[in-house]
C-alpha cells in the first residue's frame, strides 16, 4: 500500500534525524560561515581596504555563497548516507476538486449544505427580518 506524502514526510524526518548528527552537521556549518566572512574581512584589510561598508558586503557576500556551498555538500552527504531509492512508493496527491469532479470525503466527513440566501448570515442576524 503506497504511503501519504505527509507520512512519507515524517517517515524521512525520522531517518535524517536518526541517521545523521543534524546539529553537529549545523553547528560546522555555522562556523565554516563565519570563519569565511572573517578570514575575507581580515585579507581585506591587510590589503589595504579600510573602507568598512565595502569590507562588510565583501566579507559577508563571501560568507552567504560559502554557506550555500556547504548546505550543497551537506545535502549530497545526506542523500548519500539515506537510500532514498528503497524508500516505499508515496501516493501522488488528489487532484484539485474541479472540471465537474467530486473530490473524495474523508471516512466520517458529512457535506455541509450551502445557504439559500447569504441573508441572515450576518453575525447571525436575520437581516431580511430586521429590516425597518
Amino acid at each position: 500500500m503506497p504511503l501519504s506524502i505527509d507520512r512519507f514526510r515524517r517517515e524521512f524526518a525520522r531517518a535524517v534525524v536518526a541517521k545523521l548528527l543534524v546539529r553537529f552537521h549545523m553547528a560546522l556549518i555555522f562556523a565554516g560561515t563565519v570563519s569565511a566572512g572573517m578570514v575575507v574581512s581580515k585579507a581585506a584589510l591587510e590589503a589595504g581596504l579600510h573602507s568598512m561598508p565595502l569590507r562588510y558586503l565583501l566579507s559577508a557576500s563571501s560568507a552567504y555563497i560559502v554557506f550555500l556551498l556547504l548546505v550543497r555538500l551537506w545535502i549530497a552527504y545526506a542523500l548519500a548516507v539515506i537510500d532514498v531509492s528503497s524508500e516505499p512508493k508515496v501516493e501522488s496527491s488528489p487532484p484539485p476538486c474541479g472540471g465537474g469532479e467530486r473530490a473524495a470525503k474523508p471516512p466520517g466527513a458529512t457535506r455541509r449544505k450551502a445557504p439559500r440566501s447569504w441573508e441572515g448570515l450576518v453575525a447571525g442576524v436575520d437581516v431580511a427580518r430586521s429590516r425597518p
